[in-house]
């Protein structure tokens, strides 16, 4: 019986540092991808950037709107770069004849650099989103977002950024509490991407 009763010990115990090791590893595929083209270093980094309208592949420009708009609001929160004035670039796509929607242009990267006076800009892409229904009726909004920080000298991409998420992945491995609406989803997701960055060297201007 104490040999049984060792054994079922010994069996509990294996269960549990298999979950301490999985865990980690199934909460790391939950980080924001990045590839990071061109590190930052002492003698280059950039500071001064201008984020553009973000789009969707399916067009949603209030998703677009509301991304681009929460993206800056973080951005401005965490004070890490300088950032030009929204109705500075505004005025910009106007000027250059960049239609809403669209992504600008690489052939438009230097005449930013003149216009705007930035070292880089952000373009950010929508691939997915909705929101679905989740377990109790809960409203569970997903959105899959690409960011990309460009230099404007070089025409090289430094950086890019892709991060998919749902409502209730805060819930299920962050405990951060439930995520209801496409405004909160976005907030959190900007937040991680901008951690990111911010990790891997960027920012802090």
């Amino acid at each position: 019986m104490a040999d049984q009763r060792q054994r079922h010990q010994e069996h509990i115990i294996l269960i549990f540092l298999l979950l301490a090791a999985f865990l980690p590893a199934a909460c790391a595929e939950k980080r924001p991808i990045t590839k990071v083209t061109v590190a930052p270093t002492s003698e280059y980094s950039v500071c001064h950037l201008a984020l553009f309208p973000m789009v969707t592949e399916d067009q949603n420009i209030k998703t677009a709107m509301l991304a681009t708009r929460i993206f800056l609001s973080e951005l401005v929160r965490e004070g890490i770069f300088h950032l030009e004035p929204e109705g500075n670039v505004r005025s910009f796509l106007r000027r250059n004849r960049v239609l809403p929607g669209k992504i600008i242009d690489s052939s438009l990267y230097t005449i930013c650099a003149g216009q705007l006076g930035v070292d880089a800009i952000i373009i950010g892409r929508i691939t997915e989103s909705g929101m679905a229904v989740g377990p109790k009726k809960i409203r569970n909004p997903y959105l899959s977002l690409q960011i990309e920080l460009v230099d404007v000298r070089t025409k090289k991409r430094l950086v890019t950024t892709f991060l998919r998420r749902e409502g209730m992945d805060y819930r299920r491995t962050l405990h951060f509490g439930i995520v209801e609406t496409m405004s909160g989803l976005l907030s959190l997701m900007s937040q991680e991407i901008i951690a990111d960055w911010r990790e891997k060297g960027w920012g802090g201007c």
